[in-house]
Order: C-alpha cells, then structure tokens, then sequence
C-alpha cells in the first residue's frame, strides 16, 4: 500500500483548494468568454484581436517607461488607436530586457494605485539566464481559464482531473518529491478515467 502524503503535502493541498474558490469568479468569467469568441468568424476575431492590441500598446505607451519612449518614436498616439498590422510595434531584445529591468514595470493603474503582483514567477531561460517575471491577480486568471479550455478540449471533464504540482499556474512547475508521486497514485485510482494534468516539469 503506497503511503499517505506527508504532513507538507496536504497542507499545500489544502492551500490549493483555498485559493481555487478565491480565483473561481474572475478564472470563470474569462472562461465564458473563451468559449464565446472561439466560435466568432474570422473578420469578427480579427477585430477582437487587434482591438486587444491597441488596448495593450496604449498601457504601454502611457504606463511602462521603456515601451513609452520606444513606441514614441516609432509612432504617434494617434496611430495607436488604427493600428492594423501588430509588425508596427518594436521588437525587444533579451539583453535590453536585462539592461534594464525596472523600465519594464507599469507606473501603476489608472487610479494611481501601485499595480498588486500577486505571483513571481521565472523564464524559462531560453535566450540567457532566466529572469523574475511578476504576474497580477488578472494574468492569473486568465492563464487558469486558458488551461481550463485547453483541458476540455480533451475532453476531460472537472470531475476527472487529477492535478499535480503547478497546474493551478499559481506554482513554478518543478519534478515531483517520491511523497508526491504517491499522493497522486491514491488519487488516480479513485476516479475512473482519470486524466492527470500538470506542467511538463511535473509530468
């Protein structure tokens, strides 16, 4: 009989759990949405997207010190608001991300309020040494309701998912400890046509 997870374990478990219902109502409304707009057509979604680009280079411009200046030079506000092609914007290199970290940090929201980071997570170090990256409450959920999609288009429904260390994208995906991979055993032979999801590193 495999053992039962360690003390750590199920209190982690038990933080997941907390923290699930805390994200439950923003993750959702971004889910509806999601299913909404997969099926819109294409001039319909072509619209959606740009009109989430303008959207995110206009906080840039006003709110992010180094994207201020480079989209200022590359053009005017007001070309901001028709912009059709995304190739418009300037492209950022890795070294100048890490020449100048701070410049890469909004101002704060539109209330003036400093913008919450509620997690901290790192690249994946692809092109150089990996870097901190914050994320607020908003990124969160909407990494939680784009996995969520993503698991149902397998198919899988809520009831048979078995989650492992960083699904909830709350977590830096990580291997799994040998008290872990027991505790997921337990769970896996409890639910008929379990399907397990998790992170690369987790699986």
């Amino acid at each position: 009989m495999a053992p039962l997870p360690a003390r750590e374990d199920l209190l982690q478990l038990a933080t997941d759990l907390l923290r699930r219902s805390f994200f439950a109502v923003g993750e959702d409304h971004y889910l509806d949405d999601y299913r909404r707009s997969q099926w819109l057509p294409s001039p319909a979604l072509r619209e959606r997207q740009l009109a989430a680009v303008r959207r995110l280079a206009w906080h840039c411009f006003l709110d992010v010190p180094f994207y201020e200046r480079r989209i200022g030079a590359a053009m005017a506000p007001s070309e901001i608001e028709r912009l059709e092609r995304i190739d418009r914007l300037p492209l950022v290199r890795p070294e100048e991300r890490r020449r100048e970290p701070g410049a890469f940090l909004a101002r704060g929201t539109p209330e003036g309020r400093p913008i919450q980071a509620a997690m901290r997570r790192r690249t994946a170090g692809t092109r150089g040494p990996a870097q901190p990256v914050f994320a607020d409450h908003t990124a969160i959920e909407r990494q939680a309701a784009v996995r969520r999609r993503a698991e149902e288009w397998t198919g899988a429904p809520p009831g048979r998912l078995v989650a492992a260390w960083g699904r909830e994208s709350v977590r830096s995906p990580r291997p799994l400890a040998a008290a872990e991979v027991a505790a997921l055993g337990i769970a896996l032979r409890g639910v008929p046509g379990a399907v397990l999801s998790a992170p690369a590193d987790s699986l």
